[in-house]
């Protein structure tokens, strides 16, 4: 939280009207010479991303808060 106050440009991501391909600003900052991590995130602007196992983590760990929140109230 505290980066992206310090460095709200953080948060814009441009699409294809400008360039087909920037790792999020935010990413980059974080990475360095020998670890890149824009390279491990999935491009959603080109590319079919079905493939992408992230994906399929993100809809478990929904469902699982959602159930896990159900079944508590």
């Amino acid at each position: 939280m505290v980066l992206l106050m310090s460095n709200p440009s953080f948060l814009y991501q441009p699409t294809t009207h400008d360039i087909t391909f920037r790792g999020g600003a935010f990413f980059i900052s974080l990475s360095n010479i020998v670890f890149y991590i824009p390279i491990f995130l999935p491009s959603f602007i080109k590319i079919n991303n079905l493939g992408s196992w992230p994906n399929y983590i993100w809809i478990i760990l929904i469902l699982v808060f959602f159930i896990s929140y159900i079944r508590e109230k």
